[in-house]
């Protein structure tokens, strides 16, 4: 007995593959340090310099990137 038909195996297919590509390019990326994708970084609201700043996005992005 079929639970679904195969027009929605399909649909289920395409989401499926399309979640793929997208945590695929959003890995992309965090690696190459996209600032468009800084708001989502765990960062504090201060920091004693820009040196420390840099130094912890950098950090931040390497987590989210692997």
């Amino acid at each position: 007995m079929p639970v679904c038909g195969p027009k929605l195996s399909l649909c289920g297919l395409i989401i499926s593959v399309w979640g793929i590509i997208q945590l695929v390019l959003m890995g992309v990326f965090y690696y190459i340090h996209s600032v468009a994708l800084i708001e989502d970084l765990p960062l504090e609201e201060h920091y004693p310099g820009p040196v420390e700043f840099y130094a912890a996005a950098d950090q931040a992005y390497s987590q989210n990137a692997y």
